[in-house]
């Protein structure tokens, strides 16, 4: 016998195909491969099935106006969602089904105001800036306006 491929018994199918660690193996990193690819996809949905009202709210001079009271009404159910607006002035509502809204913002020394008529439609972000005026909480201050 000169080499190892003429001793009895040598088989050149590796054994390792054969055993069912390798069986296991092999399953385990095909899943493992599938749920990485699964996990690297973004979310394939054509579209979602709410919208979005968000702004600013400030007064005549430009100044945000922090810890305002924020209410997003839609006409149809008079169902309300309320919301406080950030230092910033900024606020947003998120997840309302399409449909008529009134947004009506108040604070402690203003007039409040309030805008009607803004329609949302499916996945839109209706911008809705508001002007507080100085004033009693009493007086209030209608927009309306066709929507954006």
């Amino acid at each position: 016998m000169n080499s190892i491929l003429e001793m009895p018994g040598f088989c050149w199918k590796p054994r390792l195909l054969e055993s069912a660690l390798f069986t296991r193996f092999a399953t385990l990193l095909a899943g493992f491969v599938l749920l990485i690819a699964l996990a690297a996809t973004p979310n394939l949905s054509a579209q979602g099935i709410t919208g979005t009202i968000t702004g600013t709210v400030s007064d005549p001079s430009g100044a945000v106006i922090g810890g305002a009271s924020v209410t997003v009404r839609q006409t149809a159910t008079n169902e309300a969602r309320s919301v406080v607006t950030s230092d910033a002035g900024t606020y947003t509502v998120t997840q309302l089904q399409p449909g008529a809204y009134t947004v009506k913002v108040e604070k402690a020394g203003f007039k409040a105001a309030e805008q009607k008529g803004i329609t949302l439609v499916i996945d839109q972000v209706a911008l809705i800036n508001i002007q507080l005026t100085v004033g009693s909480q009493a007086e209030s201050v209608e927009v309306t306006s066709t929507g954006p």
